[in-house]
This record gives C-alpha cells, structure tokens and sequence, in this order.
C-alpha cells in the first residue's frame, strides 16, 4: 500500500572491515582495488521484493551514511521523497493512504531486510572465487559462511540501526502535527458543523440582523483564502504528506457557507423589499383617494 515515488540511482554505503570472524586473508580479497575497503552496492543489500520494498529498504542505511569523522549527525541527501502518503477529508475525519502505521512497520520490515541481507552472500574460498559451501554435520548447525555476522558487528551498522527508531520517531510526529492542523482546521468557526436545510430558512423567519450576517460571511470568506493559501504539502525525511485533497475541501466548504449565507441575506432583503412596496402601494393608494369630508383629508 506504500506509493513509491519511481526508481532511484542509490549511492553504494562503504562499509568498513573490522567484523568479527575476518582474517587477514579475507580482507585483501574483499578490498578494492585501491585498497580502501569493500564498496557494496545499496540495490544489492537487499534481494528483489514486490512493490519496490528492496529498493526503498536499501536506501534507507545510504541516505544516514555519517561522514569520516562527524559523529553528531547524520549527513543530508538531496533526494526526492521516497513515499507519499495522500490525505483526503471523509467527513468528520481524515483518511491516510497508506496510514502512518503501516508506513512505521514498512519501515521496520525494511531494516530486518537490511539485517538478514549479508546471509546471501557467501565467502569465497581463499586464494579462489569459488563460494564456501558448509558440509552438513549430523546433529550439529552447519557454520554460517556469509557476511552477516560481520555486517551484523559492525559499529557503523549498529550506530545506523540504532539511530533509525528516534529518527523515524521524529519523522512521523512532525508528520501527524502538520496533519493535524489541517483536522483542527475552521473547528471553532464550525466549518463543518452539521445543519439541516430548514436551518437556514427559520434564519428567513426569524429576521437576524445585517450585522450577523456580516460577521457569517467574513469569517467563512477568510476561511477560504486561508485554506488556499496554507501549505497543503510537507516533505519531512523521505516521506511527502499531500492534504491538497483536504485544503480544496475546506475552500469548498467555506465558499458554499458563503453561497449559503448570501441566500438567506438576499431573501431576506427581498421579503423586506416585498413588505416595503406592498406598504408603499398603500399609502400611494390612499394619497390617490378624494376625500368626502374634513375628517377623512386629515
């Protein structure tokens, strides 16, 4: 259900030596040609998944690579958004698609991806590219010859595994705060309170004041403007929030508030007007009339 933003060139992570089980021998087989350590790709971290899920986990570890020596925070990657999540109004609520509890066990699905990863991808046998293939002992768990236990020791993985939970953490509370303010949105002013039809016709009968009307139709006039002008997309992390769908529904509801209003303004205007002529024809009526007597002309 996660709306993957189309394919990206991933930058490959270094991922530096130092794991346990490793001789010297493994080593200079896994350096590159100058010497400064296996490079592995980010698309061949993870094997191939529906949906795109390899290539979202796989660059998950590429865009948190530290830089030499920088310990404090993790490096900013110029990289469009990887997942969008459309938020759309069913009233009185808002609808995520997908929601942000599946983004968060996406995610978390993604980084067990990356930890099981090195178990396919065997050692070579030295001096040899062919793979060491562990005999089956009777009894005994054959010996895991992959990488994981090296990736899986490394401190620059760990440090990277452990610094994702707060991150997202942060990421998804960013997100429910700007989405908030679109669910909190023209509450006060009642932007979507529930009114019958008849209401606004008892507001005909009843003879409200200009100044009322006045105020209805500033307010939700304001709310409309607002609505448009408010930013309706938030890119936090690798996550875009579009509530384009929400900000044109309230302009709508604010707009058709206003149409509202204005109706039973202009029929009350009307039914003033109706009740002004009727008593204007009377009196033009009577001034036409000859009276017979002193008592009737005064």
């Amino acid at each position: 259900n996660v709306d993957f933003m189309g394919p990206r060139v991933l930058p490959p992570p270094r991922i530096s030596h130092g794991g346990a089980g490793m001789d010297d021998a493994d080593v200079d087989d896994m350096d590159g040609p100058d010497g400064e350590g296996a490079v592995l790709s980010g698309a061949m971290l993870i094997p191939a998944a529906p949906g795109g899920g390899a290539e979202f986990a796989a660059s998950l570890p590429a865009a948190m690579i530290r830089a030499p020596g920088d310990e404090s925070a993790v490096k900013e990657v110029g990289r469009p958004p990887l997942v969008l999540m459309h938020v759309t109004h069913a009233r009185p609520k808002l609808v995520l698609k997908p929601d942000i509890y599946n983004i968060s066990k996406h995610i978390r699905r993604c980084m067990d991806f990356l930890c099981c990863a090195p178990k396919a991808f065997s050692r070579w046998l030295h001096g040899t590219c062919i793979e060491a293939r562990p005999e089956a002992v009777q009894g005994m768990t054959p010996p895991d010859f992959s990488h994981y236990m090296d990736m899986k020791s490394n401190k620059q993985i760990i440090s990277i595994m452990m610094d994702m939970d707060p991150l997202v953490l942060s990421m998804l509370t960013e997100i429910r705060d700007f989405i908030g303010r679109w669910e909190e949105f023209g509450i006060a002013d009642g932007l979507w309170k529930e009114r019958k039809p008849s209401s606004f016709d008892r507001m005909v009968d009843r003879g409200f004041p200009i100044t009322y009307f006045d105020a209805k139709l500033n307010t939700y006039s304001r709310l409309a403007d607002k609505a448009e002008d408010m930013p309706s997309m938030r890119d936090v992390g690798f996550i875009r929030t579009d509530c384009s769908d929400v900000s044109r529904a309230h302009a709508d509801q604010a707009r058709h508030l206003v149409k509202k209003y204005a109706a039973v303004l202009l029929k009350g205007a009307q039914r003033r007007m109706a009740a002004l002529q009727e008593q204007w024809d009377e009196l033009v009526g009577q001034l036409d009339e000859r009276p017979q007597d002193l008592d009737a002309l005064k």
